[in-house]
C-alpha cells in the first residue's frame, strides 16, 4: 500500500486477478474492520472509482473481525483450512462471515467474540449455555442449506449432534450433492426420531439463475401490480431495488449485538 491510500502495483495486480476469476458475476470484497481497515476501504474505492477493473461490477463490504486470529490457530481450523498458514485462515475466517455469518461464527467460542477482558470475567458455562440456545433458535428460525453448511453449524440442528453432523458432511461429499431429504436418511446413527426433528430445518436449495425463473422480468412485472397493502409494497421494493452498496448483513449485526449483550448481563 502507498502513503496508506492506494495499493502498490503488485497489489493492484492481485486485486484484478481475483476479480478476473468471477467472469461476469458481481464481486464484493470482504475488508475486516481491524487494523489497516479505513486505509485499505480507500484504497479499493479509489480502484473502482478509477474504472480499475474494468467492466466488472465490484464492491466491498467492512466485516468485524473479532475472535478470527483466535480461531485461526484452533485444532478446527487446521482441519477446516489445512496446509494454510493461521494470517491466511484469519482472511477466509472473515470473507465467510460475509457470505454465511451464523455458520462461521458458531466455530469461535462466545468468548472471543467481544473486546476487551469483560467478557472474560463472566460465567463461561452460562455464556455458552446462553450462546447454544440463542444459536439453535436461529437455525431453527432460518433453516440451514444441508449443502453448504458446516459440521458445526449442522450439530446446532435440533435432532443432530457432532457425530451425525459430520455424518451428513461425509455424506454430501460421497454423492457430490444432497438433493432430498430422502437421501438424509442414509446417514449413521440417524434414527426415524431425529430424522423427524431435523428433516423441516435442512434444507437443499437449486441453484437457480434468473434465467430459471417463471418470470425473468420480475421487477418489470411486480411494478405494474397495483392495489397493494403496505407490506406487499415494502415486499415490492425490496425485490426492485438496485444493490449498489452492501452494509454487514443484518443477522451478523444482531448476533455480534446479542452475544455483547449476554457478557453485560451473565453473572457468576
Amino acid at each position: 500500500m502507498v502513503n496508506g491510500k492506494t495499493f502498490d502495483e503488485r497489489g493492484e495486480k492481485l486485486l484484478k486477478e481475483w476479480v478476473g476469476r468471477a467472469g461476469d458475476g458481481r464481486v464484493v470484497f470482504a475488508i475486516g474492520n481491524g487494523k489497516a481497515s479505513v486505509e485499505t476501504q480507500m484504497a479499493v474505492s479509489a480502484m473502482i472509482r478509477f474504472g480499475k477493473f474494468g467492466a466488472h461490477v465490484v464492491r466491498f463490504c467492512t466485516v468485524p473481525e473479532n475472535g478470527a486470529s483466535k480461531y485461526s490457530i484452533t485444532k478446527l481450523a487446521e482441519e477446516d483450512l489445512p496446509n494454510m498458514p493461521p494470517t491466511q485462515r484469519s482472511a477466509v475466517s472473515i470473507g465467510r462471515r460475509l457470505i454465511d455469518p451464523l455458520g462461521e461464527y458458531v466455530k469461535i467460542e462466545p468468548k472471543h467474540l467481544g473486546l476487551g477482558m469483560y467478557q472474560h470475567s463472566v460465567n463461561a458455562k452460562k455464556l455458552s449455555e446462553a450462546l447454544e440456545l440463542v444459536v439453535r433458535e436461529c437455525v431453527s428460525m432460518r433453516g440451514v442449506d444441508v449443502n453448504v453448511a458446516s459440521a458445526q453449524l449442522l450439530a446446532k440442528v435440533c435432532g443432530l449432534n457432532k457425530k451425525t453432523a459430520a455424518g451428513l458432511v461425509a455424506l454430501r461429499e460421497r454423492l457430490g450433492r444432497i438433493h432430498s431429504r430422502e437421501e438424509i436418511k442414509d446417514v449413521k446413527g440417524l434414527g426415524a426420531k431425529s430424522f423427524e426433528q431435523c428433516a423441516g430445518t435442512l434444507l437443499s436449495r437449486v441453484g437457480l439463475t434468473p434465467s430459471d425463473l417463471p418470470c425473468q422480468n420480475l421487477s418489470v412485472k411486480l411494478q405494474s401490480l397495483t392495489n397493494l397493502t403496505d407490506e406487499e409494497k415494502a415486499v415490492r421494493e425490496l425485490f426492485c431495488t438496485e444493490i449498489k452498496t452492501l452494509p454487514p448483513p443484518e443477522l451478523m449485526v444482531r448476533f455480534i449485538a446479542l452475544c455483547l449483550d449476554l457478557m453485560h448481563t451473565l453473572s457468576f
